[in-house]
């Protein structure tokens, strides 16, 4: 597992600060919705269940169906540059 810091290197400087935590790990939440309940546990945890979040993520069944905090990238590509044009607008969207 990567720290929190490790995983903003990822990110265009500006994006950076706004990556603000990692998900716990549910065990036997690894199906149908099994991500977004991870982060809504974190959510809960931290005291931001009236936030808006985004999601970066390569699979969307351990997401709700149609989840619109969902922005999907391709897996083992990582972001490219049509996955970061739709978390740009995602986060446009958010604000």
């Amino acid at each position: 597992m990567r720290t929190l810091d490790e995983m903003r290197e990822y990110f265009q400087v500006d994006l950076r600060e706004r990556i603000v935590g990692l998900t716990p790990y549910l065990t036997g939440l690894d199906s149908l919705g099994g991500r977004q309940r991870e982060i809504e546990a974190w959510l809960a945890q931290n005291n931001y269940e009236k936030t808006d979040w985004i999601a970066l993520d390569d699979i969307d069944d351990l997401f709700d169906f149609g989840c619109e905090h969902l922005v999907l990238v391709a897996g083992g590509e990582g972001i490219d540059d049509e996955s970061e044009a739709a978390l740009r607008s995602a986060l446009t969207r958010k604000r």
